[in-house]
């Protein structure tokens, strides 16, 4: 596997992430749908290459990196935010610098899983081509929220579509 730190899935989710108000939507998905952040990006990254996908495929999508997120992504996530309100005041210092570097193995889970995604689509790119950006990845977001049996609130893939 090569590092991905350059590869334009890597490089569109620093952009995209950045851009206003997208983290705070991708945050309330992730805490209010349980939606993976990674696979969302990832969806609009494909949709941003005028891929529009069915629902099987995002179903194998959310199928071959649902271990990796159970397993690794989330454990970190939680913890890191069990010690946002961690007991051991006296040691605060102590408690930020671990939640720090916990937050960077986080984002360094999160990136080994967008580096496998983006592998597989060099392979073969997955959906079918469509003109409208928009409407990809409004189609991707939305059978992403039909598949994870939590429908996205319309203000929420609207936010998100106006970031792209």
């Amino acid at each position: 596997m090569t590092n991905c730190s350059d590869s334009p899935l890597w490089l569109f989710c620093l952009d995209m992430y950045a851009r206003r108000g997208v983290a705070e939507n991708c945050l309330k998905l992730q805490d209010d749908h349980a939606a993976d952040i990674t696979i969302v990006l990832y969806l609009l990254w494909l949709a941003a290459q005028n891929r529009q996908l069915a629902k099987v495929e995002i179903s194998q999508i959310v199928d071959a990196t649902n271990s990796w997120r159970e397993n690794v992504v989330k454990p970190l996530r939680t913890v890191r935010r069990h010690l946002k309100r961690a007991p051991l005041k006296r040691q605060l210092t102590a408690t930020q610098s671990l939640r720090s570097e916990l937050k960077k193995l986080e984002l360094n889970s999160e990136k080994i899983q967008l580096q496998c995604l983006f592998e597989n689509a060099q392979k073969r790119m997955p959906g079918i081509y469509v003109d409208n950006v928009k409407a990809a990845c409004s189609v991707n977001l939305r059978t992403y929220g039909q598949i994870s049996s939590n429908q996205f609130e319309d203000a929420d893939v609207r936010s998100l579509l106006s970031a792209i």
